[in-house]
């Protein structure tokens, strides 16, 4: 039997003996709050697409600069789409060095769409769901000599900033489309780039995927770590990674925790294996003869200026070695120490068969 009754102010729907009184002051307050939230919103959107918004080309222009430091150009035009998650839209935007040094441009990108969620905005949190950057060109050439590495802020100076400065952005997802990076290999001439067709990073998951090639070797990286206002606060715990890297010819996979900032201990494991070492001639600029299938792992332990590396296990054909090795500085000089065994060592399995 269903019973209603208006009462002391109050409505009452309730089965006997399963359901209280709902006091109507509570269901005024959560019709009055959802009236609020939706007037709020057709009058953001009234707003949004009434604005002109060619004018705050040159107002994100300024912002954007001061935030990272850079001097960065639209050129294109600005626009938006409205619904539910507007979106921003710039075309054109280029981030370059400041005037007062070489100017060089750093990257490129045709267009660049953020969407805003909009009932989280009227509350006054600012989340943002995608950012996505398309044709996008970085420039990783080697700084030149005269100007310095920018000194990053110790832990505390980045507790205080903290504090003071106002919340940070919520990004959800971070997609790019159709990239490529140009630089140049250490002591190297030769120009090198960097093709990435698609990356996708979850910003809260802290979670990334990609799809490239560099040297016409295509590859494809999946990653995973810790929360990356961790790895900027540097509060000196280990920060997780999860690393595998696979091409068609081998796999690399890294996986630990590494500690920051600089000179705390980290711990990684290292492993890659595949079907010959020439498969890797082309990705790596080497020439290693047609020899294999090989593999090799080991625990990666770092300290300060003290590398070891244990639990090594290396594998080539048939052939097989366990051992670790170590390596530190002593008094500014290097020193290096290894133990080695192998069960089975078979120099058939160091010979190219295209060269017997």
């Amino acid at each position: 039997m269903i019973l209603a009754s208006d009462s002391e102010k109050s409505t009452t729907v309730y089965r006997t003996g399963l359901l209280k009184p709902i006091p109507r002051s509570l269901v005024q307050v959560v019709l009055w709050g959802t009236g609020l939230d939706v007037c709020s919103a057709v009058v953001v959107a009234v707003v949004w697409f009434r604005f002109d918004w060619g004018h705050v080309r040159s107002w994100l222009t300024v912002k954007i600069s001061e935030a990272i430091g850079k001097t960065v150009t639209i050129a294109g035009p600005v626009s938006w789409v409205l619904s539910l998650e507007p979106s921003l839209i710039v075309h054109r935007v280029t981030i370059a060095e400041p005037s007062d040094r070489h100017a060089a441009v750093i990257a490129e990108a045709g267009t660049v769409q953020v969407s805003v969620a909009l009932l989280p905005l009227i509350r006054g949190s600012i989340v943002i769901p995608n950012v996505t950057i398309a044709d996008l060109e970085l420039n990783l050439e080697r700084e030149s000599a005269e100007h310095a590495p920018v000194a990053l802020p110790s832990t505390e100076e980045n507790l205080v900033e903290r504090r003071k400065a106002p919340p940070a952005l919520e990004i959800d997802t971070i997609l790019i489309q159709r990239a490529a990076a140009t630089f140049h290999p250490t002591d190297s001439a030769t120009v090198e780039r960097l093709i990435l067709h698609e990356v996708q990073v979850g910003v809260g998951s802290s979670r990334m995927a990609a799809r490239g090639e560099f040297r016409q070797v295509p590859f494809t990286v999946d990653a995973s770590g810790g929360s990356l206002s961790d790895l900027v606060d540097g509060r000196g715990e280990p920060w997780p990674l999860n690393v595998i890297v696979r091409t068609s010819e081998a796999s690399l996979t890294v996986e630990g925790h590494i500690g920051f900032p600089s000179g705390r201990q980290s711990d990684i494991r290292i492993g890659i294996a595949g079907e010959h070492l020439s498969d890797l001639n082309r990705l790596l600029a080497v020439q290693w003869p047609a020899i294999g299938p090989y593999s090799l792992s080991a625990q990666i332990s770092l300290v300060g200026d003290h590398v070891s590396a244990s639990d090594l296990n290396a594998r080539l054909g048939t052939s097989k070695l366990t051992g670790h090795v170590d390596f530190l500085h002593i008094k500014g000089r290097p020193h290096l120490s290894a133990n080695f065994l192998s069960q089975k060592i078979d120099l058939h399995d160091f010979t190219s068969k295209d060269s017997a």
